[in-house]
C-alpha cells in the first residue's frame, strides 16, 4: 500500500478487526461498539465515531473577523479567490490548530502527524516529509499553535500539494523514536530555501523509514489521511492556493461550513447554535504564510 493512502486507516477496516485493535490498546468498552450488532461505530442509534471517518473537507478561514461577532467566516477551499502573485514566491507552511473530538483508546494520545509535500529543489521536484508529534486529550486542541513545517517552499505555476495522515502511537516500544520528533531540530520545521538535494533525501528518507517503522506496530495505527492540491485555476472545484488559514475536516459527510465560524479568541471552531455546541469531527489547520529568510 501507498505510504498516504486511507485504505491503511482504522476507519476502512472491518468491524472485527476495529474491535481487534480497540482490545490491544485495552479499550474493551469501545470495542463491544463493533462485535457483533453492536454496531455503533457505523451509525445506527449512535453517530459515527470522528475517528472513524475517512474522508476530508477543505475549507478556508476568513482572516478578517465579522464585526458584528467577532468570528471568521468559513468558505470552501475551492470557492477562494487564488492569489497568482505567489507564483515563484516562498512561502511558509505551518500547523496552526490540531483539535481532537475523539481517538481510539482513552486518555490522552500520543499522535504523530506525518506532513508531506513537493518542493523544488535546484530545479528538480523533491518529496519532502516532515513529522511532528504531540500529546491531546479527546475534545482538546493540542498545544501546537504556528508550529513550522516547511520554511521557504517555492511556489510553481501549477501550485502546491501537500499529504497528510495521522498515527495513533500507543507502542511503548516507540517512545525512543517518537522523542527523536519532539527535538528541536523538527519543531523548527524543514527549512528547503537553498537546501541542496545531498541534505534534503537523506532527511526525508530518515523521516519516512522512522514513521514507517511506527505505523507498522500493532498497537500504533493510521487514524486520518488527507491529501490536497492548491492551484491558481479556475475550476469550480478545485481548492485555490492564497494566504491563509486551511482547514482540514475529518469526514466523510457533506458538511455545510457556512454553518461554523472561526473564534480567533478561544481558537476554537464554533457551530452558530452557540459557542458550547460541542463539535463532532477531528480538525486541523493548515497556515500558508509569506517566508521571510
Amino acid at each position: 500500500m501507498a505510504l498516504f493512502d486511507s485504505a491503511n486507516s482504522l476507519g476502512s477496516q472491518s468491524n472485527e478487526d476495529i474491535a481487534e485493535y480497540l482490545t490491544l490498546i485495552n479499550d474493551t468498552v469501545a470495542a463491544q461498539d463493533f462485535i457483533g450488532a453492536n454496531v455503533a461505530g457505523q451509525g445506527g442509534l449512535f453517530s459515527t465515531k470522528a475517528w472513524k471517518h475517512n474522508g476530508s473537507v477543505f475549507g478556508f478561514i476568513n482572516d478578517i473577523p465579522d464585526p458584528t461577532t467577532g468570528l471568521c467566516l468559513i468558505q470552501n477551499a475551492s470557492a477562494i479567490q487564488p492569489d497568482a502573485s505567489l507564483i515563484g514566491q516562498s512561502i511558509k507552511i505551518s500547523l496552526d490548530c490540531f483539535y481532537v473530538h475523539s481517538y481510539p483508546g482513552f486518555g490522552a494520545h500520543n499522535v504523530l502527524f506525518d506532513f508531506g509535500g513537493k518542493s523544488q529543489i535546484n530545479a528538480a521536484l523533491e518529496d519532502i516529509r516532515h513529522p511532528l508529534k504531540f500529546r491531546i486529550n479527546d475534545q482538546a486542541n493540542a498545544s501546537v499553535s504556528g508550529t513550522p513545517i516547511f520554511l521557504g517552499l517555492n511556489v510553481s505555476q501549477n501550485g502546491v500539494s501537500f499529504e497528510g495522515r495521522t498515527i495513533n502511537v500507543d507502542s511503548s516500544d516507540d517512545q525512543q523514536i517518537i522523542a527523536l520528533f519532539e527535538s528541536s531540530v523538527f519543531k523548527t520545521g524543514l527549512t528547503l530555501i537553498n537546501t541542496a538535494q545531498p541534505v534534503l533525501k537523506p532527511y526525508s528518507a530518515l523521516a519516512v523509514a522512522a514513521i514507517s517503522a511506527i505505523a507498522a506496530r500493532s498497537k500504533n495505527v493510521q487514524v486520518h489521511n488527507f491529501n490536497i492540491g492548491l492551484d491558481f485555476g479556475k475550476s469550480a472545484t478545485s481548492c485555490k492556493l492564497r494566504h491563509g488559514s486551511y482547514l482540514v475536516i475529518q469526514s466523510d459527510d457533506a458538511i455545510n461550513l457556512d454553518n461554523y465560524r472561526w473564534n480567533r479568541t478561544t481558537a476554537r471552531l464554533e457551530h452558530l447554535s452557540g459557542p458550547n455546541a460541542v463539535i463532532e469531527f477531528n480538525y486541523l489547520i493548515i497556515g500558508v504564510s509569506a517566508y521571510h529568510p
